[in-house]
Formats: structure tokens, sequence, C-alpha cells
């Protein structure tokens, strides 16, 4: 069985849908985005790119810095 390559979430382009499969960074970082949804197995939609990253997750929007978006792991597809 493959198994997909893991991306950063910050070489996404606008428009794309990844998966989320790894979180990155201090234990309290990671919490605070799994509270707001991003968590491992998680879809989200890449609505815009830049300093400011804007994502779809479970029906709402959430701006990250593209700091935090370096952090996550993601598969495209």
């Amino acid at each position: 069985m493959a198994t997909a390559r893991l991306h950063r979430l910050c070489d996404c382009a606008r428009g794309a849908r990844v998966c989320v499969r790894a979180l990155e960074g201090d234990a309290a970082e990671c919490a605070r985005l799994r509270a707001l949804g991003l968590v491992e197995g998680a879809e989200v939609d890449v609505l815009e790119t830049g300093i400011v990253w804007v994502l779809r997750v479970r029906g709402a929007r959430l701006a990250l810095a593209r700091a935090v978006a370096e952090r996550i792991g993601v598969s495209v597809g």
C-alpha cells in the first residue's frame, strides 16, 4: 500500500484541498490548533495564502500566520 507524501501546509496552493497529517511545535500550540479543528485526518480547503493563511475547516474559516502553516504537515488530494 502506498503512503501519501507529506507536504507543509505553507507549500500548498490557494484552492487546494488537503488532509492534516501532522502538527509540529510545542504542546500548547498543537493543542490550540486541534481545538480549532486542525486535527490529524481533518480535510482543509486553502482559501487564501500569503502572510496570513485562510482555511476552511469543518465549515468554519480559520486564519493562521504563515509561520504556523509551516509547522502543519498535510497530504494533498
